[in-house]
């Protein structure tokens, strides 16, 4: 099979600045004045990728679970022997031969965050998407340059352990109980098959307020995006005042309640349905109104940005 593909961009400069536009926008805490502080900077990336298909095989040992009801007898109020029953689980050692097989990716270029190479590992493509770059090919040269990390480094620092991780789930499926612990394996990998890809991405670092930040958009699949975006604390401050101040009213207006429905006495308080039908209104009622008031804030800064966002991309451009 051959060892180096490409995959196709399928995201426009203009679909991305949308895309990318959209996304800042969005959000409970996203400041209103966002769209009109940043400038996006169209920057597409080729991303070198390891593609890992191995199987496994081995052995594993754990704690196995297993539930069973149980009966005692204890004397009532009256001294009078009754019989309840509880839950118990029963732990018993447990080994068994294990194989299967992972599919991993592991990111192959220069120095990235880790949550920027996590979100391109985690990209999923059809057959169809692949392009075989043959080794005859002009570009084939130039393309393996984009791998800076060789083969083996890859699989000793990222590809082993994230092949061990899917090992550990599907073994874990595969076990007499769902309830176990102490989950150990001794398994082996072989390679069984093996390919580079070189994928494209868009990504978009901005600063604003002094703080950077970035979106990364994934080439072959739009739908997929990812980022860190600026957060308005003024908004995130003024929720948690409502939200605290909302619920300490809450808890005096339910005791007041029940104060005046106990004969205005608190001595008369006491633990009954009605207590507990006034609390549970009471608190439902502010719980409502509070969350009315902090989804009002919220749909008014989001009907801000979607009008700006809406203005920004249908205002006719000036030749």
């Amino acid at each position: 099979m051959a060892d180096l593909f490409v995959i196709n961009n399928k995201v426009s400069e203009e679909e991305f600045e949308q895309i990318v536009y959209s996304w800042i926008a969005a959000g409970d805490y996203t400041p209103d004045d966002i769209i009109e502080n940043i400038i996006t900077h169209k920057n597409k990336v080729l991303m070198p990728l390891y593609y890992w298909g191995d199987n496994y095989t081995g052995s594993c040992s754990a704690s196995l679970g297993y539930d069973r009801q149980e009966f005692y007898q204890v004397k009532d109020s009256n001294g009078n022997l009754v019989t309840r029953s509880r839950w118990v689980t029963d732990w018993r050692p447990h080994s068994q031969t294990v194989h299967g097989s992972t599919v991993t990716l592991t990111y192959a270029g220069r120095h990235l965050a880790e949550s920027i190479s996590s979100f391109i590992e985690n990209m999923s493509w059809r057959k169809e998407d692949l392009i075989n770059l043959e080794v005859s090919d002009d570009n084939y040269n130039k393309a393996q340059e984009f791998f800076l990390i060789n083969k083996n480094e890859s699989w000793d620092n990222k590809g082993y352990y994230k092949a061990f991780a899917i090992a550990q789930q599907n073994t874990a499926k595969q076990l007499p109980s769902p309830k176990f612990r102490n989950l150990a394996l001794d398994i082996k990998f072989q390679e069984n098959l093996f390919f580079r890809v070189i994928a494209p991405y868009w990504i978009f670092e901005f600063v604003y307020q002094d703080k950077p930040y970035y979106v990364i958009v994934d080439g072959n699949n739009p739908d997929r995006i990812d980022g860190i975006k600026p957060v308005d604390k003024k908004r995130v401050q003024l929720v948690q005042t409502i939200r605290f101040v909302g619920w300490i009213t809450a808890l005096l207006a339910v005791l007041i309640g029940l104060y005046i429905y106990f004969d205005e006495s608190f001595a008369k308080i006491n633990f009954s349905w009605q207590s507990i039908l006034i609390t549970i209104l009471g608190l439902t009622l502010f719980g409502f109104l509070i969350e009315f008031e902090v989804k009002k804030i919220k749909n008014a800064s989001k009907k801000i940005r979607a009008q700006t966002l809406n203005n920004k991309f249908q205002t006719p451009k000036k030749n």
